[in-house]
Order: C-alpha cells, then structure tokens, then sequence
C-alpha cells in the first residue's frame, strides 16, 4: 500500500508516520511519560499502603461483626489494586504494540490482492506537500481571476485573457481536489496529535484506574473504554481508507479509474471526510473523552475520600 518514494519519511504518510504507527517513543516509552507515570504509581501504592495497614489493625483488632467482615472483603481488594496499578504501564504497552502490529498486518495482506500498487497518498496528502498544494492552487485561482479581468478590457484583453485562463483552469479542478484534500490531512494531523496527547493523559491516569477500580469499577470501565478507544481508532481508520479503495473499485478490479474519471473528483475526498469522522463514531472524540477524564478524575477523589472515612 506505500510506496517506496519521497514521502517514505514524511511525518504523516511515511514509512513509520503517524497515520500508520503510535509511536511508542511518544506515549509508552517517552521519558517524561514513564517519570510521570512512576510519580502517580507511587502516590497509588502509598495510598493503597495506607489503606492496607488501617484495613489489617482492624482485621487484627476487631471483634467479629459486620465491620470486621468488611474488612476482610476490602484487604485482598487492595494488594490487587497495588498489583494492577503496578502492571498498568505493561498493560498499556501491550495494547499499543496490538494496534500497531494489526496495522502492519493489514498493510502487508492488502498488497498481493485488488489494492496492489494503491498508495495511502492518492488520499491523505503528505506534509511535505503541504505547501505547495496550497501555493499552486491559489496561484491558478489567481489566474483565473487575472483572466476575467484581462476579458473585460476592450479590444486585444480577450485574447491575452483567454490565454491566461486557459493557462489556469486547464488543470484547475485537480488542483481543487488536491486543495481539499489537504485542507482535511491537516485535520486529520491534528486529530492524530491530539489523539497522541490524550494517550498519555490517561498513561498518567493508568495507575489510578487500575488502584481504584476495585472500589470503583465505573472508573476503570470508563478509563478501560476511553484508553482502547483511543488506541484503536487508528487502526480503524487505515482500515477505513484501504477498504474504501476496494468498495470504490470498478467491476474488473481497476481501483485506479475511480480517479480518472468524473467521480474520480468526489471520491477520494469521501474517504478522507468518512476517515475523519471514524472517531466520533467510535467515541474516541477528545471533547468527549476529556470530559469524561475530568468526571473520573473527581470521582476517583470522592471514592479515596469515602473508602478513607470508612476505613478510620
């Protein structure tokens, strides 16, 4: 599906770019993230110590009753929330590493079948493109509008108008194409950042999902849900793109004629705005997802708070 071209670096369509692989040096084993993580791992296993200790002088200490029940039943809850707070960060790498070796797999399966010799950049522009998209289908617009006016002046204007609008609108409507599809591969960087971004906001929340789900089982669903959603929307969105490739296909299996001909001009605009709404579909929206952070978050205060008072 990619070729071996000038894009093979780029940083959105390239080889290792950020349309095919979540980088692990970015998330996972970026220094700044495992320090950050290891900081909020401490502060759950402190907590959960704390806990531990008060919840074993009651054991020891209590007589028979309802309280001393409870506590038995919340002693071994905690040595599994200071294990699972432990392994978060394993648990997170493993899940990503998935993701990224299911997008190599579906890259690599395509390549002997009706999407051979296709390319991920008939659809998503590369940055290093960027620019000069941009630069060439202003200039044509330009152009057309320096023609209309050159029209307009009496006698010879027609003729050097006509010229220059010729010169303009011959290929216009391809550069319009390209235009659009770049104006949606920013949206489409921007989303990836973004998605980068919360990744590792819940890294960090990792350790406290894991410590209070067994208080709280709500925190660690929402946490569990949010985090692999995240993850995998990546996947579903280079699925999305290849298999539009293949429903777009003529009869005799000629992908490429979808962009010679009139549809041609709509499709690969289609498949790159249907790949942008993948993560609203799969509720992977980050106004959503930080929402839903920020209830977490509060709601994991309240629960330590309450398990606390209840542990005195």
């Amino acid at each position: 599906m990619q070729k071996n071209n000038a894009n093979g670096n780029d940083w959105l369509t390239g080889t290792n770019g950020a349309l095919f692989v979540t980088d692990p040096n970015q998330t996972v084993n970026n220094s700044k993230m495992t320090g950050l993580w290891g900081l909020m791992n401490g502060s759950v296993i402190a907590w959960m110590f704390f806990m531990f200790v008060i919840t074993g002088y009651r054991v020891m200490g209590g007589a028979f009753g309802f309280k001393y029940a409870e506590s038995l039943e919340t002693l071994p809850r905690v040595v599994l929330a200071m294990a699972g707070s432990a392994i978060s960060l394993f648990f997170m790498t493993f899940i990503i590493n998935v993701e990224n070796g299911l997008i190599q797999f579906v890259l690599t399966s395509v390549k002997g079948n009706v999407l051979a010799g296709r390319d991920f950049t008939e659809v998503v522009v590369p940055v290093n493109d960027w620019l000069g998209n941009m630069g060439l289908f202003l200039a044509a617009l330009f152009g057309g509008i320096l023609a209309a006016i050159l029209t307009a002046i009496p006698g010879i204007g027609w003729l050097i108008g006509g010229a220059v609008g010729a010169l303009a609108g011959g290929a216009f409507l391809a550069l319009l194409q390209k235009f659009i599809l770049t104006l949606l591969s920013v949206i489409l960087a921007v989303q990836l950042i973004m998605r980068i971004a919360m990744i590792n906001v819940h890294i960090a929340l990792g350790p406290w999902a894991f410590g209070l789900g067994s208080h709280w089982p709500e925190l660690f669903q929402k946490w569990l849900k949010n985090f692999l959603a995240l993850v995998f929307v990546q996947l579903m969105q280079v699925l999305c793109i290849a298999v539009s490739f293949a429903i777009f296909a003529k009869p005799n299996n000629d992908v490429g004629a979808i962009f010679s001909d009139p549809a041609g001009f709509i499709a690969p605009i289609a498949i790159l705005w249907l790949t942008l709404r993948i993560p609203k579909m799969f509720g992977a929206s980050a106004i959503g997802i930080m929402s839903e952070a920020g209830q977490a978050a509060g709601g994991a205060v309240m629960t330590g708070a309450t398990a606390a008072s209840s542990m005195v």
